[in-house]
């Protein structure tokens, strides 16, 4: 039901049929690696972004340590470049690193602190947030290694290789069924739903979206948005539903 819905809302022209890139959408090089030359530093800037960021940080750490999460007193505070401009989000990325690098510098004994609060061994304020034993733990050990000039075991490319993305709609739910229903209607044919239609979702739940599904598909007020949402893709009816003015447009 819901790969239907996503592909006839597609279809009508209500999601963007392509992706538009400009110029601020390439990614900008972080200013730590404008200001390193050596390959060497250039490749642990990349690494930090796609491994220790992507994996890890945004994902465990950037929820409290910001100044505005339960962490906003500690010294280990972070930026969501997601939240940023363009311009302003190799700048934040390049932060995030030297606040990872100062933390994974300072050590309890032998240890980095670092990888001792992510295992709830200091005082973090919560449970341990990584296992010992899981990829993402594995990726802030190479970090810390990195920091002291080593090179860990296992490989980048190993680390890669146990990583599991969650799936892609983790998260995300599914209006309750007469709230879907007054969506697809307004969606696909421009009005509200009627009351036998209302009744019948209501009843049934997602089982009688079914078939009110298939007969707005049937409905002229259908094809009528199908018209408008690829007229204003390909000028197929031209400007004031004149093609020949299409080049006037």
């Amino acid at each position: 039901m819901f790969q239907r819905l996503l592909l006839l809302i597609r279809t009508c022209g209500l999601l963007l049929p392509w992706a538009v890139v400009s110029a601020q959408d390439v990614p900008q090089v972080a200013d730590s690696e404008k200001r390193h030359s050596g390959t060497e530093c250039t490749a642990v800037d990349r690494w930090f972004r796609d491994q220790v960021w992507v994996k890890v940080g945004e994902r465990h750490c950037l929820k409290c340590h910001n100044i505005q999460g339960d962490a906003s007193d500690s010294q280990f505070l972070l930026r969501d470049p997601g939240r940023l401009q363009v311009a302003a989000r190799a700048k934040a990325l390049a932060r995030n690193q030297a606040a990872f690098a100062k933390m994974a510098s300072m050590r309890e004994g032998d240890d980095s602190r670092l990888l001792l609060k992510v295992q709830g061994l200091l005082d973090h304020g919560g449970d341990a947030v990584l296992k010992k034993d899981s990829t993402e733990f594995q990726i802030l050990q190479e970090f810390v290694q990195r920091q002291r000039g080593e090179r860990s075991s296992p490989s980048t490319s190993d680390a890669d290789s146990d990583y599991t993305p969650p799936p892609y709609f983790e998260g995300v739910k599914m209006l309750p069924p007469r709230r879907l229903l007054r969506r697809v209607t307004l969606s696909l044919a421009g009005r509200l739903p009627t009351p036998d239609e209302d009744a019948a979702v209501g009843e049934q739940g997602l089982a009688g979206l079914e078939p009110i599904l298939d007969a707005l598909l049937r409905e002229d007020a259908f094809y009528q948005r199908l018209t408008e949402g690829f007229n204003d893709i390909f000028l197929t009816l031209g400007y004031d539903g004149v093609p020949e003015r299409v080049l006037g447009y």
